[in-house]
């Protein structure tokens, strides 16, 4: 009978009694187990080597795929699917020591996969088309999370190895450095470099970096249910035998999902192959080519295992579910539409930071088959990101197309290349007024330049609203991750200056923008904004938004004034006892630039910037201490600051959070904040909680699976407030308003209050643990709106913005939404919209309404004038902003994508309008950050609505001054 470990593997291979009696089960490596486990002449010891593999990583493997699915039956097919691919696959694992980062990507995929299945099924099912799959409490449905889990897949190897074994594997950095066969200092580099990655792709999309890392750090060490471990055991060893399929010892859903993803995987090994056989017989067709007589056509080169295309016939459209790679057909020609051979086609959203595999290479008539992962095209989308496919060739910029789904079935596309004749020529320059050497240069995004970009620019004189002409290119951007292909295609890859700080990057094309970032310890990184322009007479023009964007957009020769680096150090140390901390994470506000104090609490951060003070995060929470903000003041010149900077304990706060009717375990975040009368805070003067509520993203404590939390507080008297991860649950029942102003920042904390659901007073003693009984959270009521038009037709692709969302809100593929009315009796506006049919409404919702509640769109309505001054003289360029009325005294802002903006003859036209909505227009002062003075004056009576319909011209308006 299978032997049980607590929190491990109930296997049903008795050979698992075999490791463990020679004790060596915990002592493997996994390239030792991956070895016995291929050795299969001792069918027992390798059954018992694949057990202790999912034993080892189960947990890691079976959390990444319920953060994707939720803790649904799918997430188990997905971990078994996962563990078979690596029963068909163990024999491919180029880096054997790292089982765990191997097993961590396949995991994903097989779970996002899964996903795109359920999806396309809840798609076919029309008659249930309106019904939103809810996601339990695992995790599941986390955005945050699934970000998080995706720009983790993304990096390099050596940085996801890092951080699977250290965040998501739960092992101390001297494990995993013993685990990579590595010095302890280089995880810990890797560890940093991984975390600086993180944090800067992450914030680019809006996710908090500490918040999404804390989500990380929690719960990877729930066990696997015994059963599920031990049937992926006996499937493997069933699967192990000779003549056995997959179908044959699992169940149909999970088989499919291994050998889709399994084919996936050859696929993307066979293309480097394919790629080659293409160069080859490239060259062999030019060979021949050059023997023939010139009436003589040469052979097309052909892709192993599919015929090339024929000139005389256009590449037919791809079938759909006929495999699990989408297939694009299409040519690649030059800008005056003449077909270019030997071009590479790429996918210029891969699903990590690799070198791009080469999809396809165009033949003698430019055309070109490509097969591309559906995995490459719908996470990009689940992440918000376009999927583009691109062609590169020598002595051409690259040129790409957007691609989805629909793409694939449309026919053919064709890609136009640019011509390569413009070269970009820099120079870093330090504070000498000498190169900087060795300064690494990335291209980061390329974007076509849009029409009249550069005229409008300079006729504004650097007075339009930069953030919308920047928009216009983000909306067509090609975004570069390290993107590098094979010798036979132009390298888009860093360069290095030389030694009198020059470089130059070609390949980009004309009539372009590119983002390049400068970087090296000796300097403070750095962006800038470059355009392909061949205009001799062009000079850098400023860029200025009202978000308080600046930028230059310099011409392909410059010169770059780096800001020199300096190097912070120092040792962290307890403030009571003055030894040192280990472990302690370092974080420089300003820069984002992140290190680890080492075994001797001695830290480093090299290339900050110089500046009048400087703002950290320290914080060792797993050892007691309590998080500081320190502000470190600047010296004179630029030598190395040191500074030493002391920790004091605090006080930890156990607790767990749970759902009201089941008791379940709930994922949420859990804050700390004093009370003003806290006679402790005087011990603890640079505690982060101290300057201000949500200073510290760092402050915030995330629950584990089991809704744990472990929070370090200061000793006296405070408040928890917990804000679930998982929607649906009532707001928190506000404090006394006595009470509630003894908190350190009691507007936050009132503001916050819609955010909350649970408020928790507390006062610890000093140097004790307190636990807290179960903080219990109460679910409301679900309630779902029904779109018709006038008629009573459902009325399909609605967007709605609920009361705590932002205009355009979300997107229900069907007639029907749902939601949970988070503060009963209180009125809550929603707007229901639709762009295809311009149809918009909106409905107050007190919560006690019979369901469903239906809501009549009606047209939406417009309104167009002028802008003028005092002296009737249009003003152009000026940015407007629409608000609406939500109920009583509160507002919010309707967005629009692009912002309201005059044109140059101070023309404006609003559309979409809802009808009935009580609105207001503003018109904004340029390029001012200030909210109090950020409104110039409103336009038209104040308050206006509009009727189902309903087109108004108000003429020429100026700003009235606001009252």
């Amino acid at each position: 009978m299978g032997r049980e470990r607590s929190g491990g593997v109930a296997s049903g291979a008795g050979g698992i009694g075999t490791l463990y009696r020679l004790g060596t089960l915990g002592e493997w490596s996994d390239g030792r187990l991956l070895g016995q486990f291929l050795d299969r002449r001792d069918t027992e010891t390798s059954d018992a080597a694949f057990a202790a593999l999912v034993d080892r990583h189960g947990p890691m493997v079976l959390r990444v795929c319920r953060r994707i699915l939720g803790d649904v039956p799918d997430a188990h097919d997905a971990f078994q699917a996962t563990f078979l691919i690596l029963v068909r696959k163990a024999g491919t694992i180029r880096s054997r020591e790292s089982v765990g980062d191997w097993l961590f990507r396949i995991a994903r995929r097989v779970a996002v996969r899964a996903r795109v299945d359920a999806d396309r099924r809840e798609r076919r099912l029309e008659a249930l088309a309106s019904v939103s799959r809810v996601l339990p409490a695992d995790g599941g449905g986390d955005l945050d999370h699934e970000l998080l889990l995706a720009e983790v897949d993304r990096l390099p190897a050596r940085y996801r190895e890092a951080v699977v074994l250290h965040y998501f594997e739960g092992l101390s950095a001297e494990a995993a450095a013993l685990r990579l066969g590595c010095a302890r200092g280089t995880v810990l580099s890797r560890l940093s470099r991984a975390r600086q990655r993180l944090r800067g792709r992450l914030e680019r999309r809006g996710i908090v970096f500490g918040a999404a890392i804390a989500a990380g750090r929690t719960g990877w060490g729930a066990a696997v249910p015994p059963a599920l471990a031990a049937g992926t055991v006996r499937a493997a060893a069933a699967l192990g035998l000779a003549g056995a399929t997959i179908e044959s010892v699992v169940p149909a859903a999970v088989a499919g999902l291994a050998r889709g993803a399994a084919r996936a995987l050859d696929v993307s090994r066979l293309r480097a192959a394919a790629c080659v056989l293409v160069l080859l017989a490239a060259g062999v067709s030019i060979a021949v080519a050059a023997s023939r007589g010139p009436g003589q056509q040469a052979p097309r080169p052909a892709v192993p295992g599919r015929a090339m295309p024929g000139p005389a016939k256009a590449p037919a459209a791809a079938k759909p579910d006929q495999s699990d790679a989408l297939v694009f057909r299409g040519r690649v020609v030059d800008p005056d539409g003449r077909p270019v051979a030997g071009a590479s086609i790429v996918a210029s959203s891969p699903v990590d930071d690799d070198p791009l595999p080469r999809l396809a290479t165009t033949g003698p008539d430019g055309l070109f088959e490509a097969q591309v992962d559906e995995i490459a095209i719908d996470l990009p989308e689940k992440d918000g990101l376009p999927a583009y496919l691109a062609a590169l060739a020598s002595g051409f910029g690259p040129g790409w197309v957007k691609i989805d789904r629909q793409a694939a079935l449309k026919g053919p596309v064709t890609i136009r290349l640019v011509r390569d004749v413009v070269m970009i020529e820099g120079q870093i320059i330090g504070l000498e007024g000498r190169g900087v050497p060795g300064v690494s240069v990335s291209l980061a995004m390329i974007a076509d330049l849009p029409d009249r970009f550069l005229e409008r620019l300079q006729s504004d004189a650097g007075q339009a609203d930069g953030s919308i002409l920047w928009g216009e290119i983000m909306r067509s951007r090609l975004v570069l991750t390290e993107l590098e292909v094979d010798n036979a295609s132009p390298v888009l890859a860093s360069v290095r200056t030389g030694p009198d700080g020059r470089f130059r990057i070609r390949g980009i094309g004309r009539d372009r923008v590119v983002n390049l970032v400068a970087r090296a310890d000796a300097i403070v990184e750095t962006w800038v904004t470059v355009v392909t322009t061949t205009d001799p007479s062009y000079r850098p023009l400023s860029v200025s938004g009202d978000d308080g964007m600046h930028f230059q957009l310099l011409a392909p020769r410059f010169e770059l004034a780096a800001r020199p680096g300096r190097t912070f150090e120092g040792v962290v140390h307890d403030r009571d006892t003055g030894r040192p901390i280990a472990g302690a994470e370092i974080f420089a506000v300003w820069s984002g630039k992140w290190t680890t104090s080492d075994a001797q609490g001695r830290f480093r951060l090299t290339g900050m910037p110089k500046a009048e003070t400087n703002s950290f995060r320290v914080r060792a929470h797993d050892q007691g201490y309590v998080e500081i903000f320190p502000i470190i003041a600047d010296t004179p010149g630029l030598g190395p600051i040191h500074a030493d900077i002391a920790l004091r304990r605090g006080v930890r706060v156990e607790g767990r959070v749970v759902d009201k009717p089941s008791g379940r375990p709930v994922r949420a975040v859990v804050e700390y904040m004093a009370y003003r009368d806290n006679t402790y805070i005087k011990d603890y003067t640079d505690a982060s909680i101290l300057f201000g509520t949500r200073i510290s993203d760092q402050v915030r404590h995330v629950t584990d699976a089991d809704g744990r939390f472990r929070a370090v507080v200061l000793p006296g008297a405070g408040v928890l407030v917990v804000s679930s991860l998982e929607p649906g649950y009532l707001a928190a029942r506000p404090l006394a308003p006595e009470a509630a102003g003894k908190v350190l920042d009691p507007g936050n904390f009132v503001y916050g209050l819609e955010h909350y659901q649970a408020i928790v007073p507390i006062n610890p003693r000093p140097n004790e643990t307190t636990a807290i009984p179960d903080i219990v959270l109460v679910p409301g009521r679900t309630q779902h709106v029904r779109a018709v038009d006038a008629r009573g037709r459902p009325v399909e692709q609605i967007r709605y913005v609920l009361p705590e969302g932002s205009w355009p809100g979300e997107l229900a593929r069907g007639a029907e939404f749902s939601f949970v009315h988070t503060s009963p009796g209180k009125i809550k506006r929603v707007i229901v919209s639709t762009e295809t049919r311009n149809l918009s409404a909106f409905v107050d919702i007190k919560g006690d309404e019979p369901d469903p509640i239906r809501v009549v769109l009606r047209p939406s309505g417009t309104v167009a004038g002028r802008l003028v001054d005092e002296d009737g003289r249009p003003r152009p360029h000026m940015r407007l902003e629409l608000q609406y009325r939500l109920n009583g005294s509160e507002s919010a802002e309707q967005d629009f994508s692009p912002p309201l903006m005059t044109g140059a003859d101070g023309r404006f036209r609003i559309i979409g309008l809802v009808p009935g909505l009580s609105y207001t227009a503003a018109v904004l002062r340029r390029h001012e950050r200030d909210e109090r003075r950020r409104y110039e004056g409103i336009l038209h009576s104040g308050e206006w609505t509009i009727k189902p319909g309903e087109s108004i011209d108000w003429g020429d308006v100026r700003a009235r001054p606001l009252e």
